[in-house]
């Protein structure tokens, strides 16, 4: 079996949960070859991963480059396609799906249920039943990375053993999901005065350290600010590092579903993010912000409660 799908939106968060997908293929057909269409940081994420034959780059191509793409995708004659959507804005997509002729066909469910939101992961669960049947619909779903994260290096000096580890993320994808300066101080302030004995890390990249380095001198605690560069190996290996992930971004939120961490994400209110994009770790909480558009306003005292009840079992030992 040959199977192509699609990931080349460009988003590591979508990427992560599209693993339930691959994870699925590899337990109900072991030998099949899985190749992924994909771009940016999507393409970058699906290199590392063990599961997949071939990564083909689709990004913003050139209406020659993207021809040339297509029929070479059509020469490897795909048993399946799989779009994890029905419809796509880009003329470019539309032409591959027109010019494709996979053997089985293009699987475009989306895993919707009529009167009710479900988790995105429902889309790979959907995808599975399409072309494996009953055993498509039962198989259990979790997420995979799909590569061994290492010892994350980044944390610069050792960390001992049996140190608890409190990763704080501040940042996503847009100032909306972002928790504010002085609001990141609070919270820092809080987590330290409630968990004296845990080691607090400050996550960062390249583009948001100098926002992370103020809100660690504003808060005045003792904590690492620990910037990825961009690696997401080391992120990986971070997250599985600590005992606990707090965070505004569904793509660490889906990180630490993947290596079962412990996660508190923090959501907007507007009755899709949390049920749609939500955490699957076998424990985690969820802080809900009394607005629709942004996460501001979210409670500090239960983010810190929450996070509490998550380290229990650690920070008591």
């Amino acid at each position: 079996m040959k199977i192509l799908f699609f990931s080349h939106d460009g988003k590591l968060g979508d990427a992560v949960v599209n693993t339930a997908f691959v994870a699925g293929v590899r337990a109900l057909a072991p030998t099949a070859e899985i190749h992924v269409l994909a771009s940016s940081a999507s393409a970058d994420f699906w290199s590392m991963h063990s599961g997949i034959t071939k990564v083909w780059k689709f990004e913003n191509p050139s209406v020659w480059q993207s021809l040339r793409t297509i029929w070479t995708i059509r020469q490897q004659r795909f048993d399946y396609l799989v779009t994890f959507k029905k419809r796509f804005k880009s003329e470019k997509t539309r032409v591959l799906l027109a010019l494709a002729r996979p053997r089985g066909g293009i699987v475009s469910t989306e895993g919707k249920v009529p009167g009710q939101l479900v988790h995105a992961i429902q889309k790979s669960q959907a995808s599975l039943e399409a072309i494996f049947g009953d055993a498509g619909k039962v198989l259990p779903l979790r997420y995979q990375l799909g590569f061994d994260t290492g010892k994350a290096t980044i944390l610069e000096s050792p960390v001992a053993a049996d140190a608890v580890v409190v990763l704080v993320n501040l940042f996503a994808a847009d100032a909306a999901r972002t928790v504010q300066t002085d609001v990141a101080a609070t919270l820092l302030r809080s987590l330290a005065a409630r968990m004296p004995e845990v080691l607090l890390c400050l996550l960062c990249t390249d583009a948001t350290e100098s926002q992370a380095q103020q809100a660690h001198a504003e808060s005045g605690i003792h904590c690492r600010v620990v910037n990825t560069r961009m690696d997401f190996r080391q992120l990986a290996a971070v997250c599985a590092r600590a005992d606990l992930i707090i965070s505004p971004d569904t793509s660490l939120v889906h990180i630490a579903s993947a290596l079962d961490r412990p996660i508190l994400g923090i959501f907007q209110d507007d009755g899709v993010k949390v049920t749609e994009w939500g955490p699957r770790s076998s424990r985690f909480e969820t802080v809900i912000a009394p607005d629709r558009n942004s996460i501001a306003g979210f409670s500090v005292d239960e983010v810190v409660t929450k996070a509490l009840r998550l380290l229990q079992p650690d920070v008591t030992r």
